[in-house]
């Protein structure tokens, strides 16, 4: 599949979401897409992008759990949050502290957290907790040696 149409199938689709979640109103929405109210209205008088509406409405609707309905609120949240993070990081009007706390938390978003990156040491840890319920857990516990072989 030609790459711009995967692109292209992407941003329909999750342009159709937020119409049916309408999480925010729906000319906020079109400002982010980049297109005009007349270009929606064009895009709703097509028939499979009705489907796609139809179709994410009824997901959104469905009897699913709060707990993941309340997850995708929140990744569209901290979705819409990234490019605000990123002008924070990236302006130098910003305060030092504000920079740093902005770009750790892209950090920790992206998964590059300092919790993610290997011990300073080169060693690793090796950490087994057996419970059998009632009595007092018993831990193992070992540094284990981490070899990188090279050729």
């Amino acid at each position: 599949m030609n790459a711009d149409v995967s692109i292209l199938q992407h941003a329909t689709a999750a342009l159709a979401f937020e119409l049916a979640a309408q999480l925010v109103p729906w000319r906020q929405v079109i400002n982010r897409f980049g297109i005009t109210e007349d270009q929606l209205k064009l895009l709703l008088s097509n028939v499979p992008f009705q489907k796609l509406v139809r179709d994410a409405k009824a997901k959104w609707d469905s009897p699913m759990s709060v707990a993941e309905r309340t997850r995708l609120k929140a990744q569209f949240s901290i979705e819409q949050c990234l490019l605000p993070l990123h002008g924070i990081v990236q302006d130098p009007r910003s305060g030092a502290q504000s920079r740093i706390d902005a770009a750790k938390l892209l950090a920790s978003i992206a998964g590059l957290s300092r919790g993610d990156a290997a011990p300073a040491d080169g060693g690793g840890r090796f950490q087994l907790t057996i419970n059998l319920g009632g009595g007092t857990p018993i831990r193992l516990e070992r540094q284990v040696p981490v070899e990188i072989e090279a050729e």
